[in-house]
């Protein structure tokens, strides 16, 4: 018996305990066992879902392998244990495809060291990838890198350049970091209106900033 079937099998196991039970505290045998199919179901839909990404992912279909990397990062569906190793490998066959999510998320598992080596610098070279191709997240995590002067050199006007680019997308972090780097004056000249102007938007986002006038 496979792991999927061993699954089933315990789910089905389950239900009919469900039914017993429902019977027995006074339900009638239709509706306990109308209230089960109704989970039976539930259950062979997820199979049904995650058999559906396992072969879409097997045949390279980027959203596919997004999809699934992102369910065993989180241990998420019917039969998909939390297994940071396959989300890795996972997001680098979508990565290397280009999908732009998935290069986002692969610097984020070299910026954490998440089942591989902490690598600053790869994390930054999978940010500049997906940046480069329009994703908010990764321009964001840009400029940050660029402010801190993790994974590449401290750098005030390319991080304002990035959280600009992230900022003008809607992003609301990108936004209210931009009107900090205005307020203090960093990588550009110091200006209260801009800067009130970015802490504006984000904070219609639910963000917030202590700021006065």
């Amino acid at each position: 018996m496979n792991d999927m079937a061993a699954i089933y099998f315990m789910y089905l196991v389950a239900a009919t305990s469900l039914a017993f039970y429902y019977f027995g505290i006074g339900f009638g045998i239709g509706l306990a066992i109308g209230l089960v199919r109704v989970l039976v179901e539930a259950v062979m839909s997820w199979f049904k879902l995650n058999n559906s990404f396992q072969q879409k992912a097997d045949q390279g279909d980027t959203q596919a392998q997004l999809n699934l990397a992102s369910m065993y990062a989180n241990g998420r569906g019917v039969g998909v244990p939390q297994d940071d190793r396959q989300a890795v490998a996972w997001y680098q066959k979508a990565a290397d495809q280009g999908n732009t999510d998935a290069q986002n998320n692969l610097g984020d598992m070299y910026y954490k060291g998440t089942c591989v080596a902490k690598d600053y610098r790869l994390a930054v070279a999978w940010w500049q990838k997906a940046a480069d191709q329009g994703n908010a997240l990764a321009q964001f995590k840009l400029g940050v890198a660029y402010q801190d002067g993790q994974g590449v050199e401290h750098d005030l006007c390319q991080a304002l350049a990035w959280y600009r680019k992230a900022a003008n997308q809607g992003l609301a972090d990108a936004q209210l970091n931009l009107g900090t780097m205005y307020a203090n004056g960093l990588g550009v000249a110091q200006d209260m209106k801009e800067a009130k102007k970015w802490w504006s938007l984000s904070a219609g986002k639910g963000k917030m900033v202590d700021w006065l006038g």
